[in-house]
């Protein structure tokens, strides 16, 4: 009788053995699931913005970004796309494959290039006379006036300035070029750096033909200008200028200055909690079709170490803060409504 209990006692043992080693292999293939099949991994050339000389050192997995809710935000815009930075995956859209011009959010990439080939910022750049031929609403720039490469990147990127961009890219030609001379082969140069780089991170619907985004030619869709900011927010340099508020510039002699402030709201006046920039953009919508800029912005903000980036194109509405108010529903929708795993 006891023989039979001990046996009936050891099968029960061995069962509940067998059934505690089933549970944790079950838990082991739920993990390896989720860190190594579900999860992107950012260095795979599938996902935008990433650069391919990028990919060795971006090589590891990021927290993956889960939409919890069936609801989608406030429809402000005719194009727009909301990614996470971190694993540069597509959160939300609607049109996001649209090809449309991208106007003065082209400067995103006028200073990613120029951030990457100056490493001396107080690098005088002297304004040439062509500049008097760039539309510029207010203008600051003078030809003959010497300005840093720095004060010229804040003009460029807190008041979009077309002179600025147009200056910038005909300093920078000229370093990479010695032997390009001129003020239009200069810019030529410049935008085809600014081609090529495109083509570097993936971008296969962008195209660029001009410094400033004023050619309406010059277009993008808004997923591949997340992308491209994405990769541009990498660089301290760019996120220290596009998150500044205000700034006083001068020219190198010290008889001119500046005050600007920053045209993204999101930035200066409404002070988005963890706005981090960064681009506003603006061309008037054409009477024959929706595939234009309108106003436009790409908006970053960073919380709990996880970063959104939105970008619209050519808001419904036409009030000047029309594209803050949509790219704010945007990053306000991402933050309420997204989990990270």
């Amino acid at each position: 009788m006891r023989y039979s209990q001990q046996i009936k006692q050891t099968k029960q043992n061995r069962l509940v053995a067998y059934s505690i080693l089933l549970v944790i292999f079950l838990i082991f293939i739920w993990y390896f699931n989720l860190m190594f099949i579900s999860r992107p991994i950012s260095a795979q050339a599938s996902v935008l913005g990433v650069s391919t000389s990028d990919n060795q050192k971006d090589y590891q997995i990021y927290p993956y970004p889960v939409l919890k809710t069936q609801s989608k935000p406030l429809d402000l815009a005719r194009y727009w796309a909301l990614i996470d930075a971190d694993s540069g995956k597509t959160i939300i859209s609607s049109k996001s494959d649209a090809v449309v011009p991208i106007a003065s959010t082209t400067k995103i990439m006028t200073a990613l290039i120029v951030l990457t080939e100056v490493k001396d910022l107080s690098q005088k750049v002297e304004i040439q006379k062509e500049i008097n031929g760039i539309y510029q609403n207010t203008q600051r720039l003078r030809w003959g006036d010497e300005y840093t490469v720095e004060n010229l990147l804040y003009l460029l990127l807190l008041e979009s300035d077309n002179q600025a961009a147009n200056s910038l890219a005909f300093f920078v030609a000229g370093v990479k070029n010695t032997s390009v001379s001129g003020w239009q082969p200069r810019i030529n140069v410049f935008v085809q750096m600014m081609n090529e780089r495109a083509a570097q991170i993936g971008l296969t619907q962008t195209k660029f033909l001009d410094p400033a985004g004023l050619d309406e030619s010059t277009s993008s869709t808004s997923l591949e200008m997340t992308a491209l900011t994405r990769q541009a927010l990498k660089n301290a340099s760019f996120q220290k200028f596009v998150s500044t508020a205000n700034r006083s510039v001068n020219n190198i002699t010290g008889s001119k200055t500046f005050d600007l402030k920053n045209s993204n709201r999101l930035i200066s006046e409404w002070a988005y909690p963890g706005a981090i920039g960064v681009k506003t953009g603006f061309l008037p919508n054409s009477s024959s079709s929706d595939l234009s800029a309108g106003h436009c912005l790409i908006a970053a903000a960073k919380r709990n170490n996880h970063t959104l980036i939105a970008a619209v194109y050519n808001t419904y509405g036409e009030a000047s803060t029309s594209s803050a108010t949509a790219a704010k529903e945007l990053l306000d929708f991402g933050f309420e409504n997204v989990e990270w795993h």
